[in-house]
């Protein structure tokens, strides 16, 4: 994934060729998916883009390409979640019950803050639904949730509370069918 590759790229211009080769990689690794558990970059994108659309009442270019960014993102963060529980030799990282609940809380509080970016917008004036690019990768965001979440919470031990984030993302999708329905008519 994406955020993975520039966490390890950061790391590696520090780390040694030999501390890379024996043990370096699963450590960063651990570090790459700890900061991808936080999901703190979507968040500050979102709540950027939030800021500057009150303050603007538009978005500009770099903010259409930002938010395809952080769709493409929000995708390799759910695309990673099935491989916490895979049962193979590759297997660099576990989840305990509070990594899991912290995985569930990004994954929650990212789709609450992706609704609240998208209401604000309409608010805004903005029509978000016009970037063919922006509206590809976040219907494909949205499709990701839609398949792994249920993946997720049969694999998971600790059956955390799965419903919240099906409901939060079909309440995003009824959000861009409204809105597009209002765009066409």
């Amino acid at each position: 994934c994406f955020a993975c590759w520039k966490v390890f790229r950061k790391a590696l211009q520090n780390i040694s060729d030999f501390e890379c080769r024996d043990f370096g990689v699963p450590d960063v690794h651990r570090r790459s998916v700890e900061e991808l558990l936080l999901g703190e970059s979507l968040r500050k994108d979102f709540d950027r883009i939030i800021e500057d659309a009150t303050q603007h009442g538009k978005l500009t270019e770099d903010h259409w390409t930002d938010l395809v960014i952080a769709y493409r993102q929000g995708q390799s963060l759910l695309q990673e979640i099935p491989n916490f529980y895979a049962d193979d030799d590759q297997h660099l990282y576990t989840l305990d019950r509070r990594r899991e609940a912290l995985l569930h809380e990004t994954v929650h509080r990212t789709l609450h803050r992706l609704d609240e970016m998208l209401r604000v917008l309409s608010k805004c004036g903005i029509d978000w639904t016009a970037y063919e690019e922006n509206m590809t990768e976040l219907r494909s965001l949205l499709q990701v949730v839609e398949d792994l979440t249920p993946q997720w919470q049969q694999e998971s031990p600790y059956m955390a509370a799965f419903e919240d984030i099906l409901h939060l993302n079909r309440k995003i999708q009824t959000l861009l069918q409204q809105t597009m329905a209002g765009r066409i008519s």
